[in-house]
């Protein structure tokens, strides 16, 4: 499913398009930069999460940051 994300932090706020998927177990989170291809990945199985990036510099946050956003978005029962 792709999503548009918004996101704050600190004094800093943006958008940045994603693609959640979710297969055999794996969660896999796919930043798109502005020419839609994939920035950074993030996957997680089980506990283990691992980030790769292929924007240059460091981010203004971690980006394990938007894994918990989006479990809680939806995999959290209310």
């Amino acid at each position: 499913m792709q999503q548009r994300l918004h996101f704050q932090w600190r004094e800093q706020q943006g958008t940045v398009d994603a693609v959640v998927q979710m297969v055999c177990g794996e969660l896999t989170i796919v930043l798109l930069s502005p020419f839609g291809t994939p920035g950074v990945v993030i996957y997680q199985r089980d506990r283990a999460v691992a980030v790769e990036s292929k924007l240059p510099g460091p981010w203004s946050f971690p980006p394990e940051y938007i894994l918990r956003d989006v479990e809680r978005t939806y995999f959290v029962p209310l």
